[in-house]
């Protein structure tokens, strides 16, 4: 790895454009994570942090990463992804990646990685790496120093409008294809989006804004898309299972009574009763995948949102943990 490095800092140092030499070993580290059995690839990122491979902490600045991110390669772009995507799989990689110094935090490298997002065609291999490398840092952990970062990098992309961006490529796949990690991801990192503390208090400071994602997830779900045409639009694609599992965990976090003035606004409960209505008459294949994945999703609908039930009404622990395993 160390060889690794030292080409890294050569290329920046000594070639007038050393975007195909970067390249080159960025995706020779990428191919060594990959060749490393699962259950060993924690180790491997510590191994990069040990390093120090983007010398984050010898010079207590991210200008090595954010110097490369800014080349105008694409490749580059793509090869940097992929490994920070790699990185960014332990909390300990997350804490890398969004500090200068121990307790200095800085967002820069995140700030930049939603830019490059937002420039990428849909279902781009880059565009996937990116939403993978988001989600992975949105996502929570059991470690309180940890959820503090977690709730610094939610603020971030709350701010940098990724709860709208999120919304609209879902939105967009009932009428365009898309690849099912782009679906998959950003399902989820919707989700973690709207699961966080600062969300939520944003949303209970903010009803339109809030009335207006539920009735965007609502639409969703239900088979109607505002994007590209009026409201009601008929849908071509359904949703994957995994997709709509984390869109009704987003609805579960709107369908608390702090929210109950957009509740009515939205006619939530009708149109939540109308996804459970016309589910639960659909038509699946013979095979015992596609039926235990109708169960799960009627399933999670009781357990969320059935209004004579409130006995756990915030427990959703079952719903996290498919979260989780998916």
């Amino acid at each position: 790895m160390r060889d690794h490095k030292n080409k890294l800092l050569q290329a920046l140092e000594e070639e007038a454009q050393p975007e195909a030499s970067l390249t080159e070993v960025l995706l020779s580290l990428r191919v060594n994570a990959l060749q490393i059995p699962p259950e060993q690839r924690r180790q491997f990122v510590t191994q990069l942090i040990k390093i120090d491979i983007f010398n984050i902490e010898l010079n207590k600045s991210l200008e090595l990463p954010l110097s490369m991110l800014g080349m105008s390669s694409h490749e580059l772009k793509h090869a940097l992804s992929a490994l920070i995507s790699v990185i960014v799989s332990t909390a300990e990689g997350v804490h890398y990646m969004t500090h200068t110094e121990p307790t200095k935090q800085n967002m820069d490298v995140l700030k930049r990685m939603v830019e490059i997002l937002k420039e990428q065609e849909d279902s781009s291999v880059t565009q996937r790496f990116i939403i993978a490398i988001l989600q992975k840092m949105s996502a929570q952990s059991s470690s309180a120093l940890d959820e503090t970062v977690t709730e610094s990098v939610i603020e971030t992309l709350t701010g940098k409008s990724m709860i709208d961006w999120c919304l609209a490529l879902l939105a967009k796949s009932q009428t365009t294809v898309l690849h099912i990690f782009c679906l998959d991801f950003t399902s989820a990192l919707l989700a973690n989006l709207l699961h966080a503390t600062s969300t939520l208090e944003m949303f209970e400071a903010d009803s339109q804004q809030t009335t207006q994602v539920m009735d965007q997830l609502l639409n969703i779900i239900n088979g109607t898309t505002i994007s590209g045409g009026a409201k009601g639009a008929p849908v071509t694609n359904e949703l994957p299972t995994s997709v709509l599992i984390h869109c009704l965990i987003c609805l579960s976090y709107l369908s608390k009574e702090r929210f109950s003035a957009c509740i009515d606004s939205c006619n939530f409960v009708d149109r939540i009763s109308q996804f459970v209505e016309v589910f639960s008459v659909k038509q699946v294949g013979e095979n015992d995948h596609e039926s235990s994945d109708k169960k799960t999703i009627l399933d999670l609908c009781a357990h969320m949102f059935h209004p004579k039930d409130t006995t756990n009404a915030n427990d959703v622990s079952a719903t996290m943990e498919y979260n989780e395993l998916k």
